[in-house]
C-alpha cells in the first residue's frame, strides 16, 4: 500500500524555506495520516510561517516531506520532521508520516542533512529533536543525531487529538486520536451514499458534506450506538454490514469508527442539527467541492467496489 513506484530520486528537490500552499501541507497531512490534519487546514498550515527554517522535498508540485525547525540564536529544536509514508517504504508500525521509521529511498536523510547544515549556518550550536523510542532511532542517527542518555522530555499537551494514556505499543508514545469514540455510517444504495450537512455554524465540519455521525454514549454498544444516532440524524433504519475504517476525525481528531451500513426504510427526516441529507452517486461525488478531499478518495474507492461487487 505504501510502496511508491520511484527508481530514481533524480527528480527529486530539496528546497530550503520553499513557498508551500496551505492546500500543498494539507494534502500532504492527510494522504500520510498526520495528526496535525485534526486542526483542519488553516490552524496546521501555522508551521508555516512561524517556524525559522522549513526543508521541503518536492516531485514536480508533489510534496514528498517537510521538516520545520525553530531557532533561538543559540539553540535550534527540529519541531516536526515528516516524510510520505509511500517513500518511506513496507513495513512501518505506525502509519504516519510524522513517525520516521524507514526511508527506502534516502529521501528523508538529504532533508535531514540539509536541515542540520542550515541550522549550523544559522549559528545553532545545539541541536535538538524528539522521537518515537523504538521507532525512528535509526534515522535520527543517519542524519548525526545522537541519543543524549539520561535527558527526560517535559511537556504539556493540549492538543485536540491527544489521547490522554500512553500508546499501548511505543512506550511513552501518545495516540493520535481522542478518546470519545464517534460513529458513521457509510450508507451504500444503489450506487449512491448518504452524505449531509451541519447546522451549527460553530461546527468544525460547517459547509461541508460529511457522513452521518455520532458520540457513543459511556457503556454502550458500538452498533447500538451507531443505530441510535442514524435514527437520530436522518430517520432511517439500517442494517450494519462491516466495520470499514478506524482514525481521528480530520476535523474534530475524536476516534471515528467508519461501518458501511444498508439503509432498511427509505424516508428520511432530518434532525434538527442537519440542514440537508442528499444522496450522492460516484460522478457526483468527485465534482463535489464541499467535501474533505479525504473523504471523497474514500468514497469514490466504495462505490467503485460496490459496482464492481468487492464492497
Amino acid at each position: 500500500m505504501y510502496s511508491a513506484k520511484m527508481t530514481s530520486t533524480s527528480n527529486v528537490r530539496i528546497l530550503v524555506n520553499p513557498k508551500i500552499t496551505s492546500d500543498q501541507l494539507f494534502s500532504f497531512y492527510v494522504r500520510n495520516n498526520v495528526c496535525e490534519q485534526g486542526f483542519g487546514k488553516k490552524v496546521a498550515a501555522k508551521i508555516l510561517s512561524h517556524s525559522d527554517l522549513v526543508v521541503a522535498a518536492f516531485e514536480g508540485d508533489k510534496l514528498l516531506g517537510v521538516a520545520t525547525a525553530v531557532f533561538d540564536g543559540l539553540s535550534a529544536d527540529i519541531m516536526e520532521f515528516c516524510l510520505g509514508l509511500e517513500y518511506q517504504g513496507r513495513g512501518s508500525k505506525e502509519k504516519n508520516g510524522s513517525i520516521v521509521e524507514k526511508d527506502s529511498f534516502g529521501i528523508g536523510k538529504k532533508m535531514g542533512r540539509i536541515l542540520i547544515k542550515q541550522l549550523i549556518k544559522m549559528g545553532a550550536t545545539f541541536i535538538e529533536a524528539s522521537i518515537v523510542e523504538g521507532r525512528e532511532e535509526r534515522f535520527y542517527e543517519s542524519i548525526g543525531l545522537v541519543h543524549n542518555a539520561g535527558v527526560l522530555s517535559y511537556y504539556l499537551d493540549r492538543r485536540p487529538y491527544v489521547l490522554n494514556k500512553t500508546h499501548p505499543g511505543i512506550p511513552g508514545h501518545r495516540s493520535t486520536i481522542s478518546s470519545e469514540p464517534i460513529v458513521c455510517a457509510t450508507l451504500v444504495k444503489e450506487g449512491r451514499v448518504l452524505l449531509v450537512r451541519h447546522s451549527d455554524r460553530e461546527k468544525p465540519d460547517y459547509g461541508n458534506w460529511i457522513l452521518p455521525a455520532g458520540k457513543v454514549e459511556p457503556g454502550e454498544d458500538l452498533e447500538k450506538a451507531l443505530h441510535r444516532e442514524i435514527m437520530e440524524e436522518v430517520g432511517l433504519r439500517i442494517k450494519t454490514v462491516k466495520k470499514l475504517t478506524e482514525h481521528a476525525d480530520p476535523y474534530t481528531g475524536h476516534r471515528l469508527l467508519n461501518f458501511l451500513c444498508l439503509p432498511l426504510t427509505s424516508r428520511i427526516k432530518l434532525s434538527p442539527e442537519l440542514t440537508r441529507a442528499t444522496w450522492y452517486n460516484l460522478d457526483r461525488i468527485q465534482k463535489l467541492r464541499s467535501i474533505h478531499p479525504a473523504l471523497r478518495r474514500f468514497l469514490v474507492d466504495v462505490l467503485r467496489r460496490d459496482s464492481s461487487g468487492d464492497a
